[in-house]
């Protein structure tokens, strides 16, 4: 059996099975980005809430699904207590422009 491309691949978890590989990576970079004390990282979350957004549509995933994924995807980073509640505003934010963006079509 052929190995799926790297931009089919998305999430090892089965919620998140359906995101493109490229949104796993910028969400990687963006927390990563944050995390080392880059805050104006509003372009990145809207240009991923817009990605995650269409994504979803396009495979026909419900609203609830994509929060599951992103909580899952968010989850995958591996990120210690403290770094969780460093990034919980970005957090937050992501989850907001997700629905917003999934809504706004």
């Amino acid at each position: 059996m052929d190995e799926p491309s790297a931009e089919r691949k998305a999430s090892t978890s089965r919620e998140g099975g359906w995101v493109p590989a490229s949104s796993v990576e910028l969400l990687r970079n963006t927390v990563v980005r944050y995390l080392a004390g880059e805050r104006e990282m509003s372009r990145e979350v809207a240009r991923l809430a817009t990605s995650l957004a269409a994504t979803a549509r396009e495979q026909g995933q419900t609203p609830e699904r994509l929060l599951i994924a992103i909580r899952a995807l968010w989850g995958e980073i591996g990120l210690s207590q403290g770094d969780r509640l460093q990034a919980a505003s970005l957090y937050d934010h992501l989850v907001r422009q997700t629905i917003e963006s999934y809504y706004a079509e």
